[in-house]
């Protein structure tokens, strides 16, 4: 299960690194940091919602 997860974690750095590098060229690098930070307060939010909460 450990290695499933290495391997798909390392498949999608290249991808992410891709559309990361697309995304502040299009867009300039200040507001795609700041989409990127609001992206990493989703699983908190998803986290806060859950029953696991408790």
């Amino acid at each position: 299960m450990q290695a499933v997860s290495t391997w798909l974690t390392s498949g999608a750095r290249p991808v992410a690194a891709l559309l990361a590098g697309g995304r502040g060229t299009w867009l300039g690098v200040h507001p795609s940091l700041i989409g990127g930070a609001l992206l990493l307060v989703v699983p908190v939010a998803v986290l806060a919602r859950s029953p696991l909460s408790a």
